[in-house]
């Protein structure tokens, strides 16, 4: 019997090791379809990636087909017209044309206006005020996951309902300004879209 229950082991731990390996395999799934990433910092900052790339010596422009641009800022973030609920401190970042126009993420969930996965980025980078969030944000009623605690949840709604409430904002404060600016959440990211920052605004 103790043999038994040691080959069920091994066999249930090899199987889980090989659907993770086989699923982090899939890098341009993982990724949204883009083959690089850098991160620049504040205090040297490139404002023209394609010039910069041009002017390198080692780099040829025709190389790189897409160009896309993503910036940062840490916010405290509460959900509108919830009640008591202290403001979580995130990281949110805006998307260019470029981004939203080539990014192959999906979604789990949109509001019941928008069809498709593209009508989402093509809505978040005509309408201003618009956000997609990272699936952990979103409530399960069955949960999975033995990972640490969630930092923020939104409410009222579930994973399982399929459809996005249409009527879902949050509040991004910013710390260094004071300013509040209210976001409709038209979408939430697939939980393989692991590059989806907290908040992503346009």
């Amino acid at each position: 019997a103790l043999f038994s229950l040691v080959v069920f082991t091994l066999v249930v731990m090899a199987f889980i090791t090989a659907s993770i390996s086989g699923l982090f395999d899939d890098t341009n799934r993982l990724s949204g379809g883009f083959e690089l990433r850098s991160t620049v910092g504040y205090s040297n900052p490139i404002t023209d990636m394609r010039a910069a790339i041009a002017a390198a010596p080692d780099l040829n422009s025709s190389d790189f087909v897409t160009i896309a641009g993503l910036s940062g800022a840490p916010v405290q973030v509460t959900q509108q017209g919830v009640e008591g609920q202290e403001p979580e401190d995130l990281f949110m970042q805006g998307a260019d044309d470029q981004y939203t126009g080539n990014v192959t993420y999906t979604f789990a969930m949109r509001t019941a206006s928008l069809q498709t996965d593209a009508d989402v980025w093509k809505e978040l980078s005509q309408r201003p005020g618009t956000a997609v969030v990272p699936s952990w944000m979103v409530p399960a009623r069955v949960m999975y996951s033995v990972g640490g605690s969630i930092p923020f949840q939104l409410t009222g709604f579930y994973q399982e309902d399929k459809v996005l409430p249409d009527d879902v904002y949050i509040v991004a404060h910013d710390p260094r300004t004071g300013k509040d600016m209210p976001l409709h959440v038209i979408g939430v990211a697939d939980a393989l879209d692991v590059y989806v920052p907290p908040v992503l605004t346009s």
